[in-house]
């Protein structure tokens, strides 16, 4: 990087593409690394977990395939949450002027919404949770399920929750004032700030309602009167 730029942003002289517009960042340094590049790198990373967890769940013995499906999704969002969301929780302060390869990832979605260059302080309480609690859980659950543990589907439970939580009061936020972080491209706003966000919608709400009732049916189960188990 030019030493120019670097006593550009330090003059706060740099534009940067952030909503809204009049928005001060006097720290910013632009990307070096395409959006392409930030890809195939996190790509890399996350593809050789992935193939990691699969071939786990592969030879898992007795193990359903709904199960095994939701290990792999457990897995793949606790590696999300620890890595991804764990160096914003770690390292927000400076994350507009961040020029390593998570940092610039951040910054390039930060585009589609800006509260994450700002250290907005409910994005920041809201990815500290997610990652130093939500991850290990998520982490938990997908060795639960492959290992048939009896409190795999209640940990299932408990992060598809919190995930939901956390993207409605993260949706919420933007409705309510109206998107003033988001970049109104459909682009940027479709693909990074909606479509990245509601697929925690909408697998946690799937794995929370499959695990939810293997929990109510064992519930019942328990429950029953004891004469009626000696009939059945």
């Amino acid at each position: 990087m030019s030493a120019d730029i670097i006593k550009q942003a330090a003059e706060g002289l740099v534009s940067h593409p952030y909503f809204p517009r009049d928005l001060v960042m006097p720290h910013y340094i632009p990307n070096t690394m395409t959006v392409g590049d930030v890809f195939v790198v996190l790509a890399v990373v996350f593809g050789s977990s992935l193939a990691f967890i699969i071939v786990c769940a592969f030879l898992a013995r007795k193990v359903s395939t709904t199960s095994k499906l939701m290990a792999v999704w457990m897995f793949f969002t606790a590696n999300v949450h620890l890595i991804i969301e764990g160096y914003f929780a770690v390292f927000h302060r400076n994350m507009a002027a961040d020029m390593s390869t998570m940092g610039q990832l951040w910054k390039e979605y930060s585009i589609s919404d800006s509260r994450y260059v700002i250290s907005d302080p409910f994005i920041v309480s809201m990815e500290m949770i997610t990652a130093f609690f939500d991850g290990p859980v998520a982490l938990m659950a997908a060795y639960g399920l492959l290992r048939r543990r009896y409190w795999a589907d209640l940990a299932v439970v408990v992060v598809s929750i919190c995930q939901l939580y956390g993207v409605i009061c993260y949706f919420g936020m933007e409705i309510l004032e109206n998107f003033p972080h988001s970049d109104p491209t459909p682009y940027y706003f479709w693909f990074y700030f909606f479509f990245f966000n509601i697929v925690w919608v909408i697998i946690p709400t799937i794995c929370a309602f499959v695990s939810g009732r293997r929990i109510l049916a064992a519930l019942r189960l328990a429950h029953r009167p004891a004469n009626s188990k000696k009939t059945d």
